[in-house]
């Protein structure tokens, strides 16, 4: 039996990838006061940073519904499994509306991970599920292959500013860490889960810096993602870097949607390390 990979749209996959490995995207809400809009469906990246960086209204996100998880679960031909990964618990509902609508699909087989990552470490390990699944593996085995995976991969996000992680709500345990930093830039990781501080840089370049630390002391790396905000730039500089300290060329460049957009900020950039 055939297996599918269902994620949400903050894995910032690119389109590309995404329809290469047919795998389902589940779209997150991007709020803009009693404006709604579906994240990379009724609102690109580009828009939404115009607005972010525009407008007065501060946008807020909220996770899928559990009828739009049935919707996409009900579109998946009934022969194939399911395998739905999703961002971490700790920071979006959007596992548990998973949860629910697999609750109401009892007769089907669908699997749901809470992969307590988010962004592209999250995409890379669903692109890694959604291979697995082309060659033919079964869902079991790409569960396996999946959670040892998410033990493996991780982020670290350079921010330009704090403003609006803070007013995002979605900083954890990175708040005290964060609290006083005036015009620092922060390096931010996810541990458990949860946001959690890094490093504390006094200038972008300095940061950008702190990331080819961290890429020199990867020792059995798998794959990489670059990511960024709003400026492609910084990132084609980091991923020169990564192909310099690494030799790995098939990076995965992406801009972050607006689910992850709206708690990083503009100017934001980081590294998505995936290790064997």
């Amino acid at each position: 039996m055939s297996t599918v990979i269902v994620t949400d749209s903050t894995c910032d996959i690119p389109s590309e990838i995404i329809n290469k490995l047919n795998i389902y995207v589940v779209p997150c809400s991007v709020n803009f006061g009693i404006e709604s809009y579906l994240d990379g469906v009724e609102i690109k990246a580009e828009e939404f940073y115009n607005r972010l960086t525009s407008s007065d209204v501060f946008p807020t996100t909220s996770q899928p519904t559990p009828n739009q998880f049935l919707e996409i679960y009900n579109s998946i031909p009934k022969e194939s499994d399911i395998l739905s990964i999703h961002v971490s618990e700790k920071l979006s509902g959007t596992y548990n509306s998973a949860l629910q609508a697999q609750k109401n699909l009892s007769d089907r087989n669908i699997q749901v991970i809470d992969s307590q990552l988010a962004s592209t470490a999250l995409g890379l390990v669903v692109i890694e599920a959604a291979k697995q699944a082309q060659e033919g593996k079964s869902i079991e085995e790409i569960s396996t292959l999946t959670n040892n995976a998410l033990a493996n991969s991780n982020v670290f996000i350079l921010l330009d500013t704090i403003e609006y992680l803070k007013r995002g709500g979605r900083i954890g345990k990175a708040q005290a860490f964060v609290g006083n930093l005036l015009k620092l830039r922060p390096i931010l990781t996810l541990n458990d889960g949860a946001v959690e501080g890094v490093k504390k840089t006094r200038s972008k370049q300095a940061g950008m810096n702190y990331l080819q630390e961290i890429l020199q002391q990867q020792t059995n790396l798998v794959s990489v993602a670059v990511l960024y905000t709003t400026n492609e730039q910084e990132a084609l500089s980091v991923a020169n870097d990564v192909k310099e300290i690494t030799n790995i060329d098939n990076i995965v460049i992406s801009q972050c949607g607006p689910a992850i957009g709206a708690h990083a900020g503009p100017g934001a950039v980081g590294i998505a390390l995936l290790n064997g």
